[in-house]
């Protein structure tokens, strides 16, 4: 599987809250981008703006969440679910 591929987690047209501020919210719009305030943006770039720190790790993931449950463990479980 591609590394953070949206589309592979089944977060086609997903709906993305911000964990520490779950008013702030991206919609996936393809397997890499998400649109925050009318913007096609990388989820890196927006993390990186809303918690105002450029030196944060590379895992933007743990920061967001759908219907309640974070992107990365979504990630974690479509890792293994891909594995031979």
């Amino acid at each position: 599987m591609s590394d953070r591929n949206f589309l592979e987690m089944g977060l086609e047209r997903a709906e993305l809250k911000f964990c520490k501020n779950p008013s702030e919210t991206v919609e996936v719009i393809s397997a890499r981008r998400v649109l925050y305030q009318g913007e096609k943006r990388s989820l890196g770039s927006v993390t990186i703006q809303l918690l105002n720190d450029d030196s944060i790790d590379r895992d933007h993931t743990k920061y967001w969440t759908h219907e309640g449950r974070c992107v990365r463990e979504i990630y974690e479980e479509t890792v293994k679910l891909r594995q031979p």
